[in-house]
């Protein structure tokens, strides 16, 4: 049944997308990701324990277990103004694929010094994911299913470390010893360990390229007409139909918020500041807490 042509809200048009096998697909994806840059997250400290050749101490295998942390403090709040601004595909096109490269470089790594660095800008592109993974599945599906597809990808995050340990254990099992002259390096199962971990997170990378834009930044950015096609190509996969049976032709957005030139410092105080301020700062104290306390965990 074909809807009449309109200009309507955008979550009214959402609505009309309905919920189906784009939905599913997408939150898969996502979920994929979160799991796979968890996993290489939280593995990376099971990687540091089994580099015995690195000969490395307990101080050095404290600087280079918490410099991952320390990457996803310094960087979050840059990633979320550059989701903003760019697109949340396109951060996690960027982020995802560039954290993978970068982690199977780290296998490469001849010393703790160069192994710390690598993981370190590696982890500050993965930890794009955490925000914009949210935000992509939220602004693509309808108001019913959010809050439960939500839950299940924060589920993923959750056992990601469990499936770093299950990937580990047979990984480090193996026994293969290749000699790289031009690096003076062996490559044996921990440096192997790096690649494997960041799989999950590679797949992701590459599956979020044949997802469409969240349609509600595309109106957000004035661009109507590309969030009108996006919305009408979400329909065509969910319910098996031409895409033109969605008859849409414009969108009225509510909340949008107007522009204006600033900087990027000034852009990212004038949105962090709030979190900071009553009555939002309690709330805030709270989720800095419960961060702390999983990640402490």
């Amino acid at each position: 049944m074909t809807t009449k042509e309109d200009v309507t809200t955008f979550e009214a048009a959402l609505e009309r997308t309905g919920n189906g096998l784009y939905n599913i697909l997408l939150v898969a994806t996502c979920g994929l990701i979160l799991l796979g840059i968890g996993a290489d997250l939280f593995g990376f400290s099971l990687v540091v324990a089994a580099a015995c050749d690195l000969n490395l101490s307990v101080s050095q295998k404290g600087i280079l277990t918490s410099l991952p942390f320390i990457g996803i403090l310094l960087v979050s709040y840059p990633w979320g103004y550059v989701a903003d601004t760019r697109g949340r595909r396109f951060v996690l096109i960027v982020s995802v694929l560039t954290a993978f490269v970068l982690s199977c470089v780290a296998s490469l790594a001849t010393n703790w010094i160069l192994l710390g660095l690598i993981k370190f800008v590696s982890v500050c592109f993965s930890c794009a994911a955490n925000s914009a993974t949210y935000t992509l599945v939220g602004e693509s599906c309808i108001a019913r299913v959010r809050s439960k597809y939500m839950l299940i990808i924060t589920c993923l995050i959750i056992v990601s470390p469990a499936v770093a340990a299950i990937l580990t254990y047979p990984t480090l099992l193996l026994s293969f010893k290749w000699n790289i002259p031009l690096l003076g390096i062996s490559f044996t199962p921990w440096r192997f360990l790096n690649v494997v971990l960041a799989i999950p997170a590679g797949l992701g990378g590459v599956a979020i390229c044949f997802f469409n834009e969240s349609p509600k930044f595309l109106a957000n950015c004035g661009r109507k007409e590309e969030a009108v096609s996006v919305l009408k190509s979400i329909y065509s996969i969910n319910h098996g139909k031409n895409k033109h049976d969605l008859q849409l032709s414009s969108l009225v957005i509510d909340d949008v918020a107007p522009k204006t030139d600033k900087s990027l410092f000034r852009a990212m105080q004038e949105q962090s500041s709030p979190l900071f301020k009553p009555p939002l700062l309690f709330r805030t104290v709270q989720l800095y807490f419960i961060v702390f306390v999983v990640y402490m965990t």
